[in-house]
């Protein structure tokens, strides 16, 4: 399993937000196969043919013939970093039932019927079905009842054509989602962003890069590590940290992980730290400056973002931040460089002594431990 968006309702109660889980969208393995033949038009550029395997669970009311049923569900993915493109995608537009039928992948990389056996089956489909953002590093698909048929449930189908820089060895996912309610109601439909990396098979005769170090972590706990860009020393002994704890089998993300291309910093910060288990909040002077609001606009912007975003979670909900935010001081670092929010004088924090299992052990303790569910 790749990931999942929560499907939830939620609700304002006086100064309470509340919030309900009313089923979800899972992404299981997805398969990925080099187009043969890699048209020469496409210069520095792999095209990888790319099942999606996507599950709607919808339950605690949004079934078919509930009045809460669901009046349209959209499931989307914005491929990265940057020059990753959706050249062509299925399925594209279905408005009346359609029957299972074979494609195939042009030279141009696009979709075409088969009249015999070909590498793409699609199953039937149903619903209405509208495809949007072919041609853009970003697609998405939005299903929606007809007069006969309801939104559907259970496993769903899609193809993509996908052009991939040469060599690399993964692909970053974003995955959203989205639903509207066939009837109006107080509570709000809403869903929480996931993120996840995707395997592409090596192409003979073209020299892997180096491979992202999370994304099929097995159901590990994800763990997100802030920190500020304190100096060069700082950063490395961060990325040591971090590479000690994926030798742990812990699920890290933090932003010197391969790819060093282009990313949309804020959608990638905010979407790891609302779907991680744990986050690290590393120690350091700049970190507890930015705390303090002491540090200029242009200064740490990256971490000014995350701590406001951190504590803004803190004050919705206390209890759950409180226990999910570990502030950890490395070898050399001190308590009183924790950032002011994560309270370094009167709850827990954790000194690593130095980056092995005795070292880091009652860390390590901790985000081994349940997960959330």
């Amino acid at each position: 399993m790749l990931g999942d968006i929560p499907l939830l309702l939620t609700e304002t109660r006086g100064l309470e937000f509340v919030e309900r889980s009313v089923g979800s969208i899972r992404f299981g393995h997805w398969q990925v196969h080099p187009v043969p033949g890699r048209p020469e038009s496409f210069p520095g550029l792999t095209p990888y043919l790319v099942r999606v395997n996507v599950e709607f669970g919808f339950g605690s009311g949004l079934g078919g013939g509930s009045r809460l049923a669901p009046g349209w569900v959209e499931v989307g993915f914005e491929f990265g970093p940057d020059r990753v493109s959706v050249v062509d995608a299925l399925p594209r537009a279905v408005t009346r039932p359609d029957d299972a039928r074979p494609y195939e992948v042009t030279p141009l990389l696009a979709f075409a019927p088969a009249a015999g056996p070909a590498p793409v089956a699609m199953p039937p489909v149903t619903p209405r079905i509208e495809c949007s953002g072919i041609g853009s590093s970003a697609v998405r698909w939005r299903y929606s009842p007809t007069e006969t048929d309801p939104v559907p449930s259970g496993a769903q189908v899609a193809w993509l054509v996908l052009l991939v820089p040469e060599g690399r060895p993964q692909v970053e996912v974003v995955a959203s989602a989205g639903y509207g309610l066939a009837a109006p109601t107080l509570e709000n439909p809403t869903t929480r962003d996931d993120a996840f990396a995707v395997d592409l098979p090596p192409v003979p005769g073209v020299v892997p890069g180096p491979p992202l170090t999370f994304g099929h972590s097995g159901g590990s706990p994800r763990v997100f590590v802030t920190y500020a860009h304190e100096n060069e020393e700082h950063k490395r002994a961060v990325a040591e940290f971090c590479d000690f704890l994926v030798g742990e089998g812990l699920d890290v993300r933090y932003d010197q992980q391969e790819p060093r291309e282009r990313r949309e910093w804020q959608t990638w910060t905010t979407t790891h730290i609302l779907r991680a288990d744990f986050v690290i909040a590393v120690a350091s002077p700049s970190y507890r400056k930015v705390s303090e609001g002491r540090a200029v606009p242009n200064e740490n912007r990256g971490v000014q973002a995350e701590y406001l975003l951190l504590s803004t979670l803190l004050a919705d909900d206390r209890p759950a931040w409180t226990r999910k935010i570990l502030p950890v001081v490395l070898p050399g670092r001190s308590v009183a460089e924790i950032p002011l929010a994560f309270l370094p004088r009167i709850a827990t924090h954790y000194i690593v002594d130095d980056f092995t299992a005795k070292g880091a052990a009652e860390l390590v303790r901790v985000l081994k431990g349940t997960r959330d569910q």
